[in-house]
C-alpha cells in the first residue's frame, strides 16, 4: 500500500527488524523520487506539493512487493516535527517493526499538520458520534422520525434550514448550535521565520533559524455561530436534551479500510454564515490535496498558510475516484498547527466511494487551463468553486456543470 505525503520532509530509517531485504520507493516528488534502500540511519530529503510513499519488501526467492503501512502519532521535540512511520512484511509476527521510518520537518507557524483515526459507524444515530462542538446531521438528512419523537426540535430545524428535504446529491451536513463555548484544541507553533526548508539543508540549522515556540491552544470562551443567533434559551434546552440522550445511544464504530482517499479544503464562510446563519456550505473552498489511511485507518496531512492570515477553517470529504465526493465533513474552525481530528463517516458513504472507485468517471471534474486564477460561483447550487492555479482540478456539482463547460480557461476531465 501507499500513503500521500505533502511538503517538505526528511525520511531516515531509524530501525529495521526483518530477515526480507527492504526498500522505500518517493514517486511524484520535486525532488527526492526514487527507491531507496531500507538501510538504518540512511535518509533522504524529500518535497513537493504532493506525492506518494510505499515501503517493499522481497521474500527469498521471490519478487519485491507493497508492506502494509502503519503512521505513528505526531510528536514535537527540540523544534521538529516527528512522526514514525512502520511497515510490516507479513512475516512471522504482525509488529509494524520490519522497517521504521523517521519523518521529520522543522516546525514552523505556517506549517499546519492535521491527523487523527477515521472509524466507519454503522447510522444508528441521527447525528454524528464524533463531533461534540455541533450537532451534526449527515446528508442526506433522515430527520422524519427525530423529528416525530422530538416536535420542538423539529420547529428548531425549519427555522435554521427552511426547505427541506435536502436534494440527494447534495452531501452538505445540516449544523445545530449546542451554544456551547468552544474547545481548545492542538498545539500552535510561533516562528522567527517561515520559510521551508531548502533540499539539502540541515535540519539542525532549519531550526536554530526558525526558533519555533510551542503552546497549547487558548481556550475560547465564544460559542460558534452556526444559525445560533436565531435561537432563544429554549431552544438551546431542547438541544441540549437531544445531545444529551444521543450521547448514551451505543454506536458502533470500526476502522475504515487501508486506502481510503481522503480531501482537504479551506473553506471561508458565506456572506449569509458569517452573518450568524446556519451553514449551507456555499462558502469559498480551496483544495488543498488529498491524504489516504493506512493499514489502521490512520491518516496524516500537511499544509501551508501565509504568515499573518487567521487560523485556517477547514472541511474533509471521503473521495471516489473523478475526486466525487462521498461525504463531507462540517467545517473544523480555526485549526491549529498541528491538530487531531478524528473522524466517523456512515458505512453508506464507504460503500459510495468503493462503488465510484471502480466504476465511475470523472466527468465531473474541471481542470483550469489558464494563466492565473479563477472563481466561479455555481447559478443552480450557489457553490463558489475556486481554481487557484493551473492545472488545479476540483469535482463540480453535477446541476453546475453546464455553466462551467462554457469556460474557456477549464477543461473537463475523464478518469483513465
Amino acid at each position: 500500500m501507499a500513503i500521500t505525503m505533502q511538503g517538505n520532509w526528511t525520511l531516515r530509517v531509524k530501525a529495521r527488524n526483518a530477515a526480507y531485504a527492504q526498500r522505500f520507493i518517493v514517486s511524484g516528488a520535486a525532488v527526492g523520487n526514487g527507491v531507496h534502500d531500507g538501510v538504518v540511519d540512511g535518509q533522504v530529503f524529500v518535497c513537493g506539493p504532493q506525492w506518494t510513499l510505499r515501503v517493499q519488501h522481497r521474500p527469498t526467492r521471490g519478487d519485491w512487493c507493497d508492506s502494509a503501512l502503519r503512521l505513528g502519532l505526531p510528536q514535537v521535540s527540540e523544534g521538529l516535527v516527528l512522526v514514525d512511520l512502520g511497515a510490516n512484511d507479513g512475516g512471522l509476527d504482525d509488529d509494524y517493526d520490519d522497517l521504521v521510518l523517521a519523518c521529520s520537518l522543522p516546525a514552523s507557524e505556517c506549517d499546519h499538520l492535521v491527523y487523527g483515526d477515521v472509524t466507519v459507524h454503522d447510522g444508528a444515530s441521527p447525528f454524528n458520534p464524533r463531533r461534540d462542538d455541533h450537532l451534526v446531521i449527515e446528508a442526506p438528512a433522515q430527520l422524519e422520525s427525530l423529528c416525530e419523537r422530538h416536535p420542538r426540535f423539529a420547529a428548531i430545524v425549519d427555522r435554521l434550514y427552511p426547505g427541506l428535504p435536502c436534494a440527494e446529491h447534495d452531501i452538505t451536513p445540516l449544523v445545530i448550535p449546542t451554544g456551547l463555548p468552544r474547545a481548545a484544541v492542538g498545539l500552535l507553533f510561533r516562528s522567527r521565520d517561515v520559510g521551508p526548508a531548502e533540499p539539502g539543508a540541515d535540519e539542525a540549522a532549519a531550526v536554530q533559524r526558525l526558533r519555533t515556540q510551542v503552546r497549547r491552544a487558548p481556550f475560547d470562551g465564544r460559542a460558534d455561530k452556526a444559525g445560533g443567533h436565531g435561537l432563544t434559551h429554549a431552544d438551546l434546552e431542547v438541544i441540549a436534551s437531544i445531545r444529551q440522550h444521543t450521547f448514551r445511544q451505543a454506536t458502533v464504530a470500526h476502522p475504515v479500510r487501508a486506502g481510503l482517499r481522503l480531501g482537504f479544503q479551506r473553506y471561508q464562510l458565506s456572506a449569509a454564515e458569517a452573518a450568524g446563519g446556519a451553514h449551507m456550505g456555499k462558502g469559498l473552498r480551496e483544495e488543498m490535496g488529498a491524504a489516504m489511511t493506512d493499514d489502521c485507518g490512520r491518516y496524516l496531512f500537511r499544509f501551508r498558510r501565509d504568515r499573518g492570515s487567521p487560523l485556517p477553517r477547514l472541511i474533509i470529504q471521503v473521495l471516489g475516484t473523478g475526486l466525487r465526493p462521498a461525504f463531507e465533513t462540517a467545517p473544523y474552525e480555526e485549526v491549529a498547527n498541528l491538530r487531531r481530528i478524528d473522524l466517523c463517516i456512515p458505512q453508506r458513504a464507504c460503500r459510495q466511494a468503493s462503488s465510484t472507485a471502480t466504476g465511475a468517471t470523472g466527468a465531473g471534474v474541471f481542470e483550469y487551463v489558464g494563466a492565473t486564477a479563477l472563481t466561479v460561483i455555481g447559478p443552480a447550487s450557489g457553490r463558489c468553486y475556486r481554481f487557484g492555479q493551473p492545472g488545479a482540478s476540483l469535482w463540480v456539482d453535477q446541476r453546475d456543470r453546464s455553466l462551467l463547460t462554457g469556460i474557456r480557461s477549464l477543461r473537463p476531465l475523464r478518469a483513465a
